[in-house]
């Protein structure tokens, strides 16, 4: 307390230019008083990473008013983002009298805990206070805007509300909805500078996919750069960048704490999470390789699918580097709501681009040799696509050891992923085991959230047909089996003309 008074006391009040600031007799941390005239002095000094945050530009409607904006900030433990975050909050509030604000968080507890005590303990000046109704959790200030307080497991209060400022605190715990609803709900007139400021710490759910990628969709050569929004703003703080912290809290908070423990929550590394299923996949992500068909020229391709009706059917194509044994998934086809029929008239021609002989193997659900597409003539998903000419065999489904072969070849960088391939990188990293909660009394579940997997499950589809080890792709020893296609001859060209090659491999039809 004394510390956040202290940079002002003595300092001459530039109201009254006569008296000097001392500690409020109320000795609350937020504010100093002028002796002679009243005058008050927000203590509040921000560090060289708040400040930033706190001058973001605004960006301005063709009008000339100011456009609603999303300001993100993420850090690790102990960096200063609630503070930061909640101080803009009040600054705004200050700002726009006679206006509505919102504070949420994903239960009513913690928002007591955290949000509502900082506001009032570390941050509104009492005497900027009109008051604050515990029943009703609402904090009014004496220029007449009001702050309320709502969790974000309170849906129907939500959507009642017409506001012109929000602050979610711990986003990562509040679902995706919210954060669509709250943005929809920021419309109230006597708000100039309308804000929904989101502070969390780092994962890898929505926060990462709709604020954190932002960035990198400015490009105009990201895939998803149609979706850039220019009204997003944010920020990634690492512990350290606090000053005012113990000198020993980072080493004393870490220790015993894995890698990725340390990463995500004292480096505000967005590439982990908890309860993931592959821990690692962050590192097998990779930006598109230029011109890489004509790098792979040559490599053996396989594909793997996993399909559905209502659900996505997704299918992945890989290349295998011999020289270096590591499988690229390099393109992928993922399409909800379809029927067989126009999967099958999108995959054939990506199928048909795999040169001749260069085929692996084709591998699916084993799930599609009971399910019965046509009941009408017994036909099951297998057959249906055979009917195109897209013979897929059946692949090993056994949960356990595909997830730890998956792992295996992620860790030891042999499976690489294209950047390019959006709803395989969305789902690898957002893939994860349930959680368990403090109270719990059981094992941890060994089998991962049954929600969206299609992509997953057809990597781990893949990798199950590839050896355990995955040295032993650049071993001439290890041939594709027959049962895939005929060995190649000994003199095999791989630059020469593919119309003018030959062989009797029974999937040479694609």
């Amino acid at each position: 307390m004394v510390m956040q008074h202290d940079p002002f006391l003595g300092r001459r009040c530039p109201h009254c230019r006569s008296g000097k600031f001392i500690v409020p007799p109320d000795e609350h941390p937020s504010y100093c008083v002028c002796e002679a005239c009243g005058a008050m002095q927000l203590t509040y000094i921000p560090q060289d990473h708040q400040y930033e945050f706190h001058q973001n530009p605004y960006m301005y409607n063709e009008d000339g008013s100011i456009m609603t904006q999303t300001l993100a900030l993420f850090g690790g433990f102990g960096s200063s983002k609630s503070t930061a975050s909640l101080w803009e909050l009040f600054h705004r509030c200050l700002e726009n009298p006679k206006t509505v604000a919102l504070i949420t968080a994903p239960t009513l507890p913690l928002l007591k805990r955290t949000s509502i005590k900082t506001l009032l303990d570390e941050i509104i000046p009492p005497p900027l206070l009109e008051g604050f109704n515990k029943s009703e959790m609402e904090i009014k200030l004496i220029n007449g805007t009001v702050i309320y307080a709502v969790a974000s497991d309170d849906e129907t209060k939500l959507r009642s509300l017409n506001i012109g400022l929000a602050h979610m605190e711990e986003a990562s715990g509040i679902k995706r909805s919210i954060y669509d609803q709250i943005l929809t709900r920021l419309r109230h007139h006597n708000m100039k500078n309308k804000c929904l400021i989101v502070s969390s710490n780092p994962d890898m759910n929505w926060i990462k996919d709709v604020l954190v990628s932002n960035d990198a969709r400015i490009s105009p050569k990201h895939p998803e750069h149609e979706d850039y929004d220019p009204t997003i703003k944010t920020f990634i703080w690492p512990t350290h960048l606090n000053k005012y912290l113990p000198p020993d809290f980072a080493a004393r908070i870490s220790k015993n704490k894995p890698k990725w423990w340390i990463a995500r929550f004292l480096e505000g590394s967005f590439e982990h999470s908890s309860g993931m299923v592959y821990p690692e996949a962050s590192s097998a992500i990779i930006d598109d390789i230029p011109d890489f068909m004509s790098m792979a020229k040559g490599w053996e391709r396989v594909v793997a699918a996993d399909f559905g009706i209502r659900n996505p059917t997704a299918v992945l194509f890989g290349a295998i580097d011999p020289k270096e044994g590591v499988v690229y998934i390099y393109q992928m086809y993922y399409k909800p709501d379809a029927l067989l029929p126009e999967h099958a008239k999108a995959i054939k021609p990506m199928v048909n681009a795999i040169p001749n002989g260069l085929l692996r193997f084709m591998v699916g659900d084993p799930a599609m040799k009971s399910r019965g597409a046509d009941v009408l003539n017994g036909r099951n998903v297998m057959q249906l696509y055979q009917e195109y000419n897209l013979y897929f065999q059946p692949g090993n489904n056994n949960i356990d050891a595909g997830l730890l072969r998956v792992n295996s070849y992620i860790n030891r960088g042999k499976l690489k992923i294209f950047r390019s391939c959006t709803d395989l990188v969305r789902e690898i990293i957002n893939y994860k085991y349930p959680e368990l909660s403090m109270d719990e009394d059981k094992n941890l579940d060994e089998k991962p959230i049954k929600k969206d997997d299609h992509a997953v499950d057809a990597l781990r589809y893949l990798c199950m047909r590839l050896p355990e080890d995955p040295e032993h792709l650049m071993l001439p020893e290890y041939s594709m089996p027959d049962r895939y296609g005929v060995a190649r001859p000994a003199d095999y060209d791989p630059d020469f003309d593919d119309d003018e090659q030959t062989s009797d491999d029974y999937l040479e039809y694609v």
